[in-house]
């Protein structure tokens, strides 16, 4: 998934742009599944056991990206209320 992603959404190497460098913290269990190999020249892969399967945290100069499964379903239950509340004023 996250060579479609990359081939998806290219971003310069740090050859080009140092500063366009990215960790990608992952449940170890995940991580194992993709193997050992990096994806891509500046992405680091890093194990954190305090994510559940399926979640991931993207870290790059710009910021931080959320990607875990409780933030997806915090996410998606906010969506549903709002439209709950559309249908029931």
């Amino acid at each position: 998934m996250l060579d479609a992603i990359l081939a998806a959404h290219p971003f310069p190497g740090p050859q080009e742009d140092p500063a366009a460098t990215m960790t990608v913290h992952m449940n170890p269990e995940d991580l194992r599944a993709l193997g050992a190999e990096q994806p891509h020249a500046g992405v680091t892969l890093r194990e954190d056991p305090e994510l559940s399967r399926g979640s991931l945290r993207v870290e790059a100069a710009a910021g931080v990206l959320d990607a875990s499964m409780e933030r997806r379903q915090a996410s998606l239950m906010e969506l549903v209320r709002r439209f709950q509340e559309q249908d029931h004023p």
